[in-house]
């Protein structure tokens, strides 16, 4: 069985709250479901292939940031390609 699920990286997290002092990105910093999720997101080596049918990537600065050189990134993406599985990225999220 294959579920949804959202991946933050907690380095993307520190790099919003760090840079952005913006009406909007203080509210993302403090809202309670952010910070929920933010406590209980996966890394990314504990991330398993075979629980998700697809892998996507956002866009923004994320992914150019802490996704592009990221070996355990290349690992999934490689694993979801070779499984047969959807990849897919908008904006950034190919770099």
């Amino acid at each position: 069985m294959f579920y949804l699920g959202y991946i933050f990286t907690n380095a993307y997290i520190s790099q919003v709250a760090t840079n952005a002092k913006d009406e909007h990105a203080l509210k993302f910093q403090t809202d309670e479901k952010v910070l929920a999720k933010q406590v209980t997101a996966k890394s990314l080596t504990e991330v398993d292939p075979s629980d998700y049918a697809a892998i996507f990537f956002i866009g923004g600065h994320g992914p150019v940031i802490d996704l592009a050189a990221d070996p355990d990134c290349a690992r999934l993406i490689e694993a979801f390609w070779g499984a047969d599985k959807y990849v897919a990225a908008v904006c950034h999220g190919p770099a």
